[in-house]
């Protein structure tokens, strides 16, 4: 039989603002209890947030610009290899995408594109 994955979507909008908000992100994460949780417009840098989420292996793409776009995904299987934007798109540099391959299945989380 074949393995079926959940997947939930969020645009955090800005995650360090979620991170101080009640429900805590880590709260909303646990409940929603997924297989893959992607994150769009998570406007970090590198560094700039550690979160600690227990069963799950992260994957992140960051923006050149501070304050702008950016990505995740928190995977209960670890990616078998991870492709950036510089390898899919030729928006590279802006963290707005990110394909992750797990297993014999792919997941390629974008978000929005201003020009």
């Amino acid at each position: 039989m074949p393995q079926t994955y959940t997947f939930a979507s969020w645009n955090v909008n800005g995650l360090r603002a979620v991170l101080k908000k009640d429900p805590s992100f880590i709260q909303i994460a646990q409940e929603l209890d997924v297989d893959i949780l992607a994150l769009q417009e998570t406007k970090l840098q590198e560094g700039q947030v550690d979160i600690d989420l227990p069963g799950y292996h992260q994957t992140w793409s960051y923006a050149e610009r501070k304050g702008y776009s950016g990505t995740a995904v928190f995977s209960r299987q670890e990616p078998l290899r991870v492709l950036h934007a510089d390898a899919l798109l030729p928006y590279a540099g802006e963290g707005v995408s990110a394909c992750v391959f797990i297993r014999n299945r792919f997941l390629i989380r974008t978000g929005p594109v201003s020009s």
